[in-house]
């Protein structure tokens, strides 16, 4: 498997935390329409800021912000609000994407290595193909440029840029280890 850049690796292992769970910042709708562009910019499905978006918001307890978000994503494209609504809520139900684990745990804040492997299992399906066995998902480009490491800073700095935009991980605070 092929090294991290040092820029991705400080990714996945800076810290933030806040306790306490998360409204909806008012800019919510700003920031998934800002999302939705970038991965569009990328030519990335709707299905993987969707996933990352959905994901996040999720970890972060932010219920306020999923209507919002359900709103961007069914403004993409027209007569796709209840699919975007069975995604979302397939995403809450499990974590079925390297896309969704990583942002889980990145949102939860303190799982480093978790991430680490996600990012890792990422580039896997890639090698292995297992990417192709869903009928809705990236096309091998996409796919190959989410598994590099450009495509891995722009999966974490996107989760980053929402639970920054929501205060914060609502996970405690890592603990000082008892020496």
């Amino acid at each position: 498997m092929s090294k991290l850049s040092p820029s991705l690796k400080a990714l996945i292992n800076a810290p933030f935390s806040r306790p306490g769970p998360l409204p909806a910042p008012a800019h919510a709708k700003e920031l998934f329409q800002s999302i939705a562009q970038d991965a569009s910019k990328k030519n990335l499905s709707p299905r993987s800021w969707l996933a990352i978006s959905t994901a996040t918001t999720f970890s972060l307890n932010a219920p306020d912000a999923l209507p919002i978000l359900h709103g961007v994503a069914s403004a993409q494209q027209p007569k796709s609000d209840v699919r975007a609504a069975e995604f979302m809520r397939e995403v809450g139900l499990k974590v079925h994407t390297s896309l969704v684990a990583i942002s889980c745990l990145r949102a939860q804040t303190g799982v480093g290595p978790q991430v680490l492997s996600h990012v890792f299992g990422l580039r896997k399906t890639l090698d292995d193909g297992s990417f192709k066995a869903d009928p809705e998902g990236e096309s091998e480009d996409a796919v190959r440029w989410l598994a590099t490491d450009e495509g891995g800073e722009w999966i974490l700095k996107t989760i980053d840029s929402i639970v920054e935009a929501m205060g914060g991980s609502n996970f405690a605070a890592a603990r000082e280890a008892k020496l």
